[in-house]
């Protein structure tokens, strides 16, 4: 199961599945001056759905940030 989505509203409105951080990390630098980027989280309920969350945009830099 992907742990992240994305949609990208200036590529046809495109979502794309990330497995990766870094994979996410990419698509914020390729979205860099385009804006509208939206990046999802996974989650899963205590009954077993699936869910995605949003990750507000000034939480990417903490969250994606690279290992050291």
């Amino acid at each position: 199961m992907t742990p992240y989505i994305s949609f990208v509203p200036f590529r046809r409105e495109e979502w794309k599945a990330h497995a990766t951080k870094k994979a996410v990390r990419q698509a914020i630098a390729y979205d860099r001056g385009r804006g509208g980027l939206r990046i999802f989280a996974q989650g899963v309920g205590g009954d077993g759905r699936v869910f995605f969350l949003e990750i507000p945009r000034d939480q990417w830099g903490e969250r994606f940030e690279e290992a050291a």
